[in-house]
């Protein structure tokens, strides 16, 4: 019995012995992976041409193509689709005082048949609501936009004024949106999807405010998943959030990516990022109060001004992670509205 015992004790001893040095592996795989990554994002006031052209307007999604389509096919299983957006209603979850607002009234029309419709009535609502992909246009730093679009010539055509309504805070309100890199230029995202199960490698249940998704947690993700980001690729981030989207215990601050994670994303030449919360980065992050001193949404400024990357926020990665799905096809195409710097958002998941 004794023998039994030792032998057992022995066996729990080699098991942990094994564990720790795969925590120690991946530790190391995590500092190699992303030494000096947090020198390499730019923080200068510059913003620089498309590495495509310099009337570019459609950012990482020059990445795309039938290769992409291709390899997310390979991803498929079972042909099992997944809805990313949350419903869109008054209850939205939006960052700060944003509102959506949809009412519907019922009109008869005297007829044989008895007709009668429904119709919308009035939309006084932000795009930037629910599951939603910020576009090109949405962040500017320094009045200049992705690939050096300034400010001035998106809102205004240059020469005439016919387009402007009205004057909010100093800026003058366009009647059609902006004249570049709106959502109109969203080409079909068809592509590539991986999600990162975060909370695990917090060894938490879900991330609470102050906790920061960096290059190391990322990595770590990745090999505890398996799994790799290829160029073209979407990713997603699950904090957790997405489980509590309907509760009052929903906060106005949120964990989520750090510069040196969003570094670690645009060198691997992803096409979007995304994340089950309304802001996508960490609010507030201590991490980018160090590498940008005085920086406001950087995180948002890299992925998009710097990078032409696009944000998707308010994703429902919960239906993912609880069906333990890790690669997938993702499929996204938006209402083609005219110069909108957002639009609604609801990705297709095909796993």
């Amino acid at each position: 019995y004794q023998r039994r015992v030792r032998g057992c004790n022995t066996m729990k001893s080699h098991a942990l012995l094994l564990i720790f040095i795969a925590v120690h592996l991946v530790l190391i795989s995590s500092r190699e992976e992303c030494k000096g990554i947090r020198s390499r994002v730019d923080t200068t006031p510059h913003v620089h041409y498309s590495e495509w052209d310099t009337q570019d307007e459609y950012g990482a999604l020059n990445r795309l193509g039938p290769h992409k389509v291709r390899q997310a096919l390979k991803t498929i299983k079972e042909a099992k689709t997944y809805q990313l957006g949350f419903v869109l209603s008054s209850k939205s979850r939006a960052f700060s005082t944003r509102v959506f607002r949809n009412y519907v009234f019922n009109v008869a029309i005297p007829s044989s048949n008895g007709l009668n419709y429904n119709d919308d009535y009035e939309y006084p609502a932000y795009l930037g609501v629910g599951s939603q992909i910020d576009t090109l246009a949405h962040i500017c730093m320094n009045d200049t936009c992705y690939n050096r679009f300034k400010k001035e010539d998106l809102l205004i055509p240059t020469g005439t004024s016919q387009n402007v309504v009205g004057i909010a805070d100093g800026t003058p309100i366009a009647l059609d949106g902006l004249k570049y890199l709106g959502a109109n230029n969203l080409l079909p995202i068809v592509t590539r999807g991986v999600v990162l199960n975060m909370p695990p490698v917090f060894r938490k249940h879900r991330l609470e405010v102050g906790d920061e998704i960096d290059c190391k947690k990322i990595v770590a993700a990745l090999k505890r998943q398996n799994t790799t980001i290829t160029p073209g690729d979407v990713v997603l981030l699950h904090t957790g959030y997405s489980e509590i989207m309907d509760q009052p215990e929903y906060p106005q601050s949120y964990p989520g990516l750090t510069l040196s994670g969003a570094q670690f994303l645009v060198e691997k030449k992803v096409v979007a990022v995304g994340a089950d919360t309304v802001a996508l980065e960490a609010v507030p992050s201590s991490e980018n109060s160090q590498i940008w001193p005085g920086s406001v949404f950087s995180v948002h400024t890299l992925l998009i001004v710097k990078n032409g990357i696009f944000i998707l926020e308010v994703m429902n990665t919960g239906i993912l992670v609880n069906n333990a799905i890790t690669d997938f096809m993702f499929v996204l195409g938006v209402p083609r509205a005219s110069g909108a710097a957002q639009a609604h958002a609801n990705p297709i998941a095909i796993k």
